[in-house]
């Protein structure tokens, strides 16, 4: 049936579209089937979705191929390249951190500050150090350290050998933590003041701080002329750094201009703190061993200590001697003694003694064995009391060994010790007794000085960024503290000394006054002691007799080590310890070293070398002194009176060459201390080569510690002259 009105189209419309659609499907499902149509690329090939994995897993295993091989190719030429290569500094500077592992280096400068600090700040004050001592000491100076220390050779002079010397060592003590606590504290309590932040003084992450000892300075005040003369308000002198120590102050000054400067200066301070705090006495080649003030003023008198030592060293020496015997013998006896009957054992005496009652003898002295034509056994006795023998010298032995080893005993180093590298140093600002010591090798020998300390630091304030009412806080990099007390005053010793020991006025019999004096002179290390008798006009003059195997060194042949840059036998050169870290530079970030500052470096000699000619030091040390010394004290004897006032006593009166008149009694002389002191110098000079031919000796290792218990104002009276240092 025809539809009325509808067109073929319209009426065929659905299976028109159901047949496009089946078309459709059947073209798509026809393409799955076409090759190379549906590809993925990998890398530079294409792979069928099936196979896309296939070259990855290839590479993957061959790549684990190569790591596993142990014969792996090498490149053929290693790649050149540079760390400011690969660095890019052109930006702005990184601040520095400090990290758990010890001190960081120092790549670029410290952070600087833009913000202007709006508080108002007040930098603390510097605690002065305490109980200030100072002890006089005389010796000779080592060849070697005269030969390779130039600053120590200008001090010297045109001095020739022996290189005499008469200095002053100064001690104190420094509270670091009263440091701290004045860093700490605000400086006016509920005022508008603040105390400086404390991360400009303290990293409290780290716990390191960054304000150390910089430098100790000394000043000294002549209270008595050489000649005895008073003085009255003589100026202070501040002291130089000791010859050819580490000049700390100068290297800081030089080496810190700004704040990035700082870090690295502090590393290096707080790196040689023992140096810094406590410089190291000059190697000696005779004189009695340095020591620290309070230790040296605690001993006494140095010449009668080294006395007292070289005789327990040669009583101990003749023990050892003797328990050696003890011991043969005993060895000898035990072998001979009847097994259990020991104690009736006799000695072996004289052939035909009596006393036992031999065969054929009677008890009370008969005849005894016939005499042996051999040699007669040495004499072994009593096993019993060979041991008794034996126990009593080794208790001798042991109480000589540690009396010796108490006068010899080594103060160890009480200050901030020295950083094991790779560790961080100690702060100071923990420390509550730092020692502090220095030396004056300039004084004026026979005159008397006072003493007194100061710390200086570096400044935590220094260049932050202050407003303009507080900038002069932040202008210096270092702070002074205040001025110790002054030491006790300290005689240096005289070059040479007399002292009246007899004197008689004129009288009818003998019709002129007279006197008898002990005249005394430092020479090569002691005091050399000349007895002479005086009349109206007669010069005070002696002379004295050298030990004959005292050698001088031939200081050519010093020279030409040195210059050659060759071993010194018997002195061998000991190199700084580098400061952990190293650096080496004299820029701000950096740890700068002393010897890179121009500081000479300490040479060591060993310390009491066995006594023979043949040392290796008799290569240089092999120069004669003179056998007889002159002894001259530049005074001469005028008179000798009744002392008014006095039961018998008699006053004598010598002119210098100044002019000037002295008046000395025999009973005040006999009195001095000094006195007393040079005359055991003396003893200890007469044995001077006979024991040890080359006394070699250092001061003891690592400057040590040693506080102050300062001896008096030098008595009155007494070892007239001197000077001439």
């Amino acid at each position: 049936m025809k539809l009325k009105g509808i067109s073929a189209l319209e009426a065929n419309a659905d299976k028109i579209t159901l047949g496009v659609t089946g078309l459709a499907f059947v073209g798509a499902l026809a393409l799955q089937f076409v090759p190379g149509r549906n590809q993925i690329k990998v890398g530079s090939t294409q792979q069928s979705p099936g196979t896309a994995f296939v070259p990855v897993e290839s590479a993957a295993k061959a790549l684990l191929a190569e790591l596993d091989t142990t014969n792996p190719k090498l490149p053929e030429e290693v790649p050149q390249f540079t760390l400011a290569g690969k660095l890019d500094l052109s930006g702005p500077s990184l601040p520095a951190r400090r990290v758990a592992m010890g001190i960081p280096p120092r790549i670029a400068k410290a952070e600087v500050a833009v913000k202007v600090e709006s508080g108002q700040f007040e930098l603390p004050k510097v605690p002065a150090p305490a109980g200030p001592q100072a002890y006089a000491f005389s010796g000779t100076f080592h060849p070697v350290e005269v030969v390779r220390n130039t600053d120590l050779k200008k001090v010297l002079l045109s001095q020739d050998q022996p290189f005499d010397f008469h200095a002053v060592s100064i001690e104190a003590k420094f509270d670091g933590s009263a440091l701290r606590s004045a860093l700490e504290s605000d400086p006016d309590g509920e005022g508008p003041l603040q105390p400086i932040p404390m991360n400009w003084w303290f990293d409290a992450v780290g716990e390191v701080s960054f304000v150390d000892i910089v430098g100790v300075e000394v000043e000294r005040q002549m209270v008595v002329r050489a000649d005895g003369k008073p003085v009255a308000d003589a100026p202070a002198e501040l002291l130089a750094t000791p010859p050819g120590r580490f000049d700390s102050i100068k290297m800081w000054t030089e080496n810190v201009k700004s704040l990035g400067d700082v870090p690295g200066a502090v590393d290096t301070i707080r790196s040689y703190a023992a140096e810094v705090q406590r410089p190291e006495f000059y190697p000696m080649i005779a004189g009695a061993d340095w020591l620290p003030p309070e230790r040296a003023i605690e001993a006494g008198d140095p010449a009668a200590r080294q006395k007292l030592i070289r005789k327990l060293t040669d009583d101990i020496a003749q023990i050892d001697v003797d328990i050696a015997d003890v011991q043969k013998r005993l060895t000898a006896a035990e072998g001979a003694a009847p097994k259990g009957r020991e104690s009736e054992r006799q000695p072996v005496g004289r052939p035909g003694a009596g006393g036992g009652g031999g065969k054929g003898g009677s008890g009370g002295g008969g005849v005894g064995p016939a005499p042996t034509t051999g040699p007669r056994p040495a004499p072994v006795g009593n096993p019993a009391a060979l041991r008794k023998r034996l126990e009593t010298l080794s208790k001798r032995r042991e109480d000589l060994g540690a009396r010796l080893a108490g006068l010899e005993q080594r103060t160890p180093d009480v200050g901030a010790a020295a950083p094991v590298p790779g560790t961080r140093p100690e702060s100071t600002l923990n420390a509550p007794s730092i020692t502090l010591w220095t030396h004056d090798l300039t004084a004026q020998p026979g005159a008397s000085y006072a003493y007194r300390f100061r710390v200086v630091i570096n400044n935590p304030a220094f260049g932050r960024n202050l407003q303009q009412s507080q900038a002069a806080l932040a202008a210096s990099s270092m702070l002074r503290g205040e001025w110790s007390e002054w030491s006790d005053a300290v005689q240096v010793d005289p070059q040479t000394a007399v002292f009246i020991t007899a004197a008689a006025e004129a009288d009818p019999l003998n019709g002129r006054p007279t006197a008898s004096a002990e005249l005394y002179q430092f020479y090569y290390g002691y005091y050399r002691k000349g007895n002479t008798g005086l009349g109206p006009g007669d010069q005070i003059t002696a002379s004295e007799t050298l030990p004959e195997k005292l050698k001088l060194a031939d200081l050519k042949k010093l020279e030409e080590f040195v210059k050659a840059n060759q071993p010194i036998p018997g002195a061998a050169p000991t190199p700084l310890p580098r400061a952990p870290g190293g650096g080496g530079g004299k820029t701000g970030g950096t740890r700068i070293d002393p010897r890179e500052a121009g500081q000479p470096v300490m040479p060591v000699v060993p310390e009491n070398p066995t006594p023979t000619e043949a040392g290796p030091q008799s290569e240089w040390l092999n120069v004669p002194v003179q056998r007889h010394l002159q002894l001259d004290s530049g005074l001469v004897f005028l008179d000798a009176t009744n002392a008014p006032g006095s039961a018998g006593g008699v006053e004598v009166v010598v002119v210098g060459a100044d002019g000037t008149l002295y008046v000395r009694t025999p009973q005040a002389d006999s009195k001095s201390p000094l006195l007393e002191r040079l005359r055991s110098s003396a003893q200890v000079g007469l044995a001077q080569g006979e024991l040890k031919p080359a006394e070699i000796r250092t001061p003891p290792a690592g400057p040590a510690n040693r506080p102050p218990g300062s001896p008096k104002a030098p008595p009155a009276g007494g070892g007239m002259g001197g000077g001439g240092g």
